[in-house]
């Protein structure tokens, strides 16, 4: 696998992977890097080729499996539209598993092949880089990211997010925030400098309403080769980028270190507590201050609560930048002071004050 490019028109991005888990999106994207560049209506690929890019492991018949993973693979289509022609199609025509021979044969229908021969516009990255993630939806991120490498910067809708990523209708703004996007931080830490989600609002009748999201990066060079021989990318690499990222907290960076290492969840951020003491008492002084807002100001609704508690989480990686806390806390308690604070606000210079002089204790 080393190596392998997955190079395709951007317009394949806008097709949505419904259902598809991380196995089953590694053997498509295997099987677009197959029909990169190449003249040919077939793509052949062996059981243990595809047992490694899925990363199956699993004591069940193979075959069995490749079976349930057809179904989708056919389910998916594409169109073309020249302004006066439009055709919908599905991308694959055929789907053979071979039992003795140990093989998959996919016929790709001959329309596909545009999608990925003398492109105008194209998304490109690693496919050792691609089946390393997880999450599904950090995935669908690092593709949308790919898409723009060299810009540095994409803002998209929250429909638009929703949409691309497939996001259940059920996940709340504090579900997408904790499964989606601060998973994709850590995952995506180690193979893109300085890579951020931040949220963008819009004024409503009753504080602020998000409006989507602002994903920034570092952008890569156009001669830039992110494929490297025989590895996922260098191990010092992609530690410094972890460890220089400004937006990640104490414990999203030491979850990153857990999923690039290939450690247990957790690892990290135990050795880390065991090496702090002094630390996470401050981070529990923290946490009994956020308790104790939340039992006096009974003003907050419930999206109130949680952009306060956004506010206590994302300053926890100032716990030893006493003056950068008190910073935050003569701009807040400015805004009270002038009557302009919010509820939130109000309860943030509260919140600063008892936890510095907690801190000064």
């Amino acid at each position: 696998m080393a190596n392998e490019i997955v190079k395709y028109q951007n317009r394949l991005n806008d097709i949505p992977l419904r259902k598809f888990n991380a196995a089953e999106m590694n053997i498509l994207f295997a099987i677009f890097s197959r029909v990169r560049d190449k003249d040919q209506n077939e793509v052949v690929l062996s059981f243990d080729y595809l047992k490694q890019i899925s990363n199956y492991s699993k004591h069940e018949n193979f075959a069995l499996y490749l079976q349930a993973v057809s179904d989708k693979l056919l389910g998916l289509n594409a169109y073309t539209d020249d302004g006066n022609t439009y055709t919908k199609f599905v991308l694959f025509n055929e789907y053979t598993i071979i039992r003795d021979e140990q093989l998959l044969k996919v016929a790709v229908n001959p329309k596909f092949k545009g999608l990925f021969n003398d492109l105008k516009n194209w998304t490109r990255f690693s496919l050792q880089q691609f089946t390393h993630l997880d999450s599904t939806y950090s995935k669908t991120i690092f593709r949308l990211v790919k898409q723009f490498r060299t810009v540095g910067k994409r803002t998209i809708s929250l429909e638009d997010f929703r949409t691309k990523l497939d996001i259940p209708k059920s996940y709340r703004t504090s579900h997408i925030d904790k499964r989606i996007i601060s998973v994709a931080k850590q995952e995506l830490a180690p193979l893109l400098s300085k890579f951020n989600i931040s949220k963008n609002y819009v004024k409503a009748r009753r504080g602020k309403k998000l409006k989507g999201y602002t994903i920034t990066w570092i952008p890569e060079a156009h001669s830039a080769d992110d494929f490297e021989p025989g590895h996922l990318i260098k191990t010092s690499l992609g530690l410094e980028r972890i460890n220089s990222n400004p937006y990640l907290t104490t414990e999203e960076r030491n979850l990153a270190i857990d999923r690039f290492e290939g450690l247990q969840l957790g690892t990290t951020q135990a050795k880390w507590e065991q090496e702090h003491p002094d630390v996470v008492q401050e981070i529990n002084n923290f946490s009994f201050e956020t308790d104790k807002i939340q039992q006096d100001d009974d003003k907050m609704t419930l999206d109130q609560r949680r952009e306060f508690l956004k506010f206590q989480s994302d300053t926890l990686k100032y716990i030893n930048n006493r003056e950068k806390l008190k910073e935050l806390q003569d701009y807040y308690q400015q805004l009270v002071s002038i009557k302009k604070a919010t509820v939130v606000e109000q309860a943030i210079a509260k919140y600063l004050n008892r936890a510095l002089k907690r801190l000064q204790k």
